[in-house]
């Protein structure tokens, strides 16, 4: 281990370790002294806590959300010369040990994640006979992250399913040992595709019923990841499945009930949010906030929104999302994600944290516009896409493109939805589109083609140098 990677462990040690036990009753012991830490399943509920707080630490260190929308055209970075992304914006990213040319942080941090879930589904068994049921949610848990972790790491590291007919293009490896003296190999996306709905499959079968706290990892949440991944997958018929079943338990969030602005709020009725899963953050951790995607784009101003995505918020006068932006032409920052969140209490960077939503019910109406209009149910399609219209619009007509038509006004709808939330180049990826930047500042950043090597980032060098993990072509 070279000299810095040990200032990034021990940085990102210090940055889990300063959280306290009040953020979801957690003491986080996740990536040390494990085996000497778990004793019984309080121990080991306190263990899978940790890595419900690092994964909240990993989906906004290195940026991980700003990536899918950096690297496509829903985000520019303000400073082209020193900015943060900057090789990612460009598609200039390297293969190195460690640095922001590359985004080696997502890598390592995510298997860290999936080792810890690995040793909970291996230790787990030895307590399971003082609540059978609590152990079963507490597995659960460690599949559900499992599953969620690997889906992100093969999304950057690997083109999407459909990029070969038959996904045998290369993946990630998929890590199910807690061992890291075990050795590992990169499998193809089809593997590890086959692998990751295993892992959902088998954590919805855990999870109890009782569960429906949406700062946990849930059945609901578990069923609803599926339908992502299945989208992507372009498996239409079990993506509109899955998705119809979540929101027949959650349907959309209503203005009168706090749309937008409440979004990324902790509220306590289920009935009156859409969220499905969110991370919370951690009111008494010394880094509170400053992690997070918001204190990027408020605080420090690193990212606008680009000039089409801005004209999509705006072009109806009473889309209620226009204020996820502010500014003008060239200059639109970016408000989407919420500063001074009430239930949200802290003495450091406070007013940049917020409850971090993993999935929600918008998306699944756009799950199941997208692939009932891929399996020929164009009424099902129009009736989604109109409700989700019309509640951010109310003004907004019926939808009644048909065909091609029809497909484009849903990608248009889900590019406007769920923007800056990290879905954009992935959804431009599967859809087999380029990148096309209407205001990129130099031109070898306006157009990246489909398909491309640099859609995907490098593997990172130790694992390349090291475990023989191949390197993603024209790195």
């Amino acid at each position: 281990m070279n000299r810095n990677q040990i200032k990034y462990l021990l940085f990102f040690f210090l940055l889990t370790g300063a959280c306290k036990k009040d953020f979801l009753d957690i003491e986080d012991n996740t990536f040390f002294y494990r085996q000497q830490y778990v004793k019984n399943l309080a121990t080991m509920s306190e263990f899978v806590n940790g890595i419900s707080m690092n994964y909240t630490i990993l989906a906004e260190t290195g940026y991980m959300s700003a990536y899918p929308e950096i690297t496509a055209d829903n985000l520019k970075p303000t400073d082209l010369i020193s900015g943060r992304l900057i090789p990612q914006y460009l598609w200039k990213q390297v293969a190195d040990e460690i640095s922001e040319s590359s985004f080696n942080s997502a890598w390592q941090n995510g298997y860290k994640i999936i080792r810890s879930c690995n040793f909970v589904i291996e230790e787990i068994g030895q307590y399971q006979s003082e609540n059978p049921e609590f152990a079963d949610d507490l597995l659960a848990q460690a599949h559900f992250f499992r599953a969620l972790v690997h889906f992100k790491l093969v999304n950057i590291f690997g083109q999407q399913y459909n990029y070969t007919a038959d996904a045998a293009h290369p993946g990630i490896p998929y890590i199910t040992d807690s061992d890291i003296s075990k050795p590992y190999r990169r499998e193809t996306v089809a593997v590890v595709y086959e692998k990751i709905a295993a892992d959902y499959n088998r954590a919805i079968e855990l999870f109890s019923a009782q569960n429906t706290d949406v700062k946990r990892p849930n059945r609901l949440a578990a069923k609803a990841l599926l339908a992502r991944f299945y989208l992507q997958k372009q498996d239409f018929p079990k993506a509109l499945a899955y998705a119809k079943e979540v929101v027949n338990e959650r349907p959309l969030m209503r203005i009168a009930q706090g749309y937008p602005e409440k979004l990324f709020h902790f509220i306590k009725d289920p009935s009156e949010t859409e969220v499905l899963f969110q991370c919370s953050p951690n009111p008494r951790s010394a880094f509170n906030g400053s992690t997070f995607l918001g204190f990027h784009l408020g605080v420090l101003d690193q990212f606008h929104a680009t000039n089409d995505i801005a004209q999509l918020l705006t072009e109806t006068a009473d889309d209620v999302r226009k204020v996820w932006i502010s500014g003008s032409n060239g200059a639109y920052k970016i408000k989407k994600f919420p500063s001074l969140v009430p239930d949200v209490q802290g003495t450091f960077w406070v007013d940049a944290a917020y409850y971090q939503c993993v999935v929600r019910s918008s998306e699944m109406y756009l799950i199941i516009a997208e692939a009932a209009a891929r399996t020929g149910d164009e009424t099902t399609a129009k009736d989604y896409v109109t409700q989700l219209r019309q509640r951010a619009a109310p003004s907004s007509a019926v939808v009644n493109e048909t065909g091609q038509g029809l497909l484009e006004l849903i990608q248009k709808e889900r590019r406007t939805e769920l923007c800056f939330e990290g879905f954009r180049l992935y959804d431009l990826l599967r859809w087999k589109k380029g990148v096309n930047r209407i205001d990129a500042p130099i031109s070898s950043a306006k157009d990246l083609p489909y398909p491309s090597d640099k859609a995907i980032a490098p593997i990172p060098l130790p694992d390349v140098n090291l475990m023989g993990i191949p390197q993603n072509k024209s790195y």
